[in-house]
């Protein structure tokens, strides 16, 4: 009894020491639940992660099971703790549970089982992307894979079986577009400590500027840009242009700055819209998210007509398509109870 009490204690002690240092910030956990703030999330930090130099470089600590476990557990508590009902043993029992399910989740062993749950619970959403993910791994050896990572850093946009297998193929991995951020920048895999190809320990260094910090605190989601312009479906070439125009690629030619420079330089006082932007209230309601997504609406804008300018076969399928539409409309007002008739 007093072998299990000792471990009962040493145990409490250990977890609440990690989610003192998940508070402080030295630890994360899952991250936002929201897929558009874990976007912006992502850019200044990785998912079950340490920081030795507060926040500028990541260490993942996803694979160092035991203890990694433990420590997933507390970041993810201490994550929530805010909206739980401290004198509630039943929901701190809860939210542990919860943590501890996320946690395990995580895990690179556990990333199958958790796959096929998420496709099955949505196959509309997930399914797809499940069935290129397990094509792609039993065609291409993970000793493959590895070596692919190590000599294309860069992550890849992959929207086919095909792509799932060139994307785990040296050689064949560079072909595809690069995936990026929601502010067009393209999202790197940094290697880890020690030999890339057989660390555990993954590395990330943070890009994150004031915005993704406000964005972040005010839980004010981005959603990526849409595949579809102007009605019309963008190739994977094409949607990789859009995204770069519209996060940071196209200046706004009075100030030279794109949307990311453009939402930093308001938040730091450096632009006109500043003044603006400090009688502003917080939260995701608030008159500054008005702010910020006005400016990423109008880049966007401006970035749809660039990136049909800059691909003609593009232009030529707009063109037919608003022809399309025009002649719809056209035969609708000539005929307006053609189909009450039939």
């Amino acid at each position: 009894a007093d072998l299990a009490m000792a471990k009962i204690a040493m145990g409490s002690m250990l977890m609440l020491s990690m989610a003192d240092l998940a508070l402080r910030g030295a630890v994360t956990g899952s991250g936002p639940t929201d897929p558009e703030l874990s976007r912006v999330w992502r850019n200044s930090k990785s998912p079950y992660s340490v920081t030795f130099d507060e926040g500028k470089t990541w260490y993942s600590y996803n694979r160092s099971d035991p203890f990694g476990m433990l420590l997933g557990v507390a970041a993810d508590y201490a994550a929530i703790a805010g909206e739980i009902d401290d004198r509630s043993a039943e929901e701190f029992a809860g939210a542990t549970a919860l943590a501890a399910s996320k946690s395990v989740f995580s895990k690179t062993w556990m990333r199958g089982p958790a796959e096929l749950v998420e496709a099955l619970s949505d196959p509309a959403r997930y399914g797809e992307r499940y069935i290129q993910g397990l094509i792609g791994t039993f065609l291409v050896p993970t000793g493959v894979a590895q070596v692919a990572r190590t000599t294309d850093p860069e992550w890849r946009e992959v929207n086919s079986i095909a792509d799932a297998i060139k994307a785990r193929t040296p050689g064949y991995s560079q072909t595809l577009p690069s995936r990026r951020n929601i502010w067009g920048e393209k999202i790197l895999n940094e290697g880890g400590l020690g030999p890339d190809i057989i660390s555990p320990i993954y590395k990330f260094s943070s890009t994150a500027k004031p915005i993704d910090d406000y964005m972040i605190q005010n839980r004010i989601p981005v959603q990526m840009p849409t595949k579809v312009v102007f009605g019309t479906e963008l190739t994977p070439k094409e949607y990789d242009r859009y995204v770069e125009l519209a996060g940071n690629g196209l200046k706004d030619p009075s100030t030279g700055m794109g949307a990311y420079d453009t939402l930093n330089a308001i938040v730091e006082g450096r632009h006109q819209l500043s003044s603006q932007w400090q009688r502003g209230s917080d939260g995701p309601m608030g008159g500054r998210s008005v702010i910020i997504r006005t400016i990423v609406e109008s880049f966007r804008d401006a970035a749809r007509a660039k990136v049909v300018e800059e691909f003609p076969d593009l232009r030529a399928r707009v063109g037919g398509r608003l022809e399309e539409r025009g002649k719809a409309m056209e035969e609708t007002i000539m005929f307006p109870n053609r189909g009450r008739l039939q």
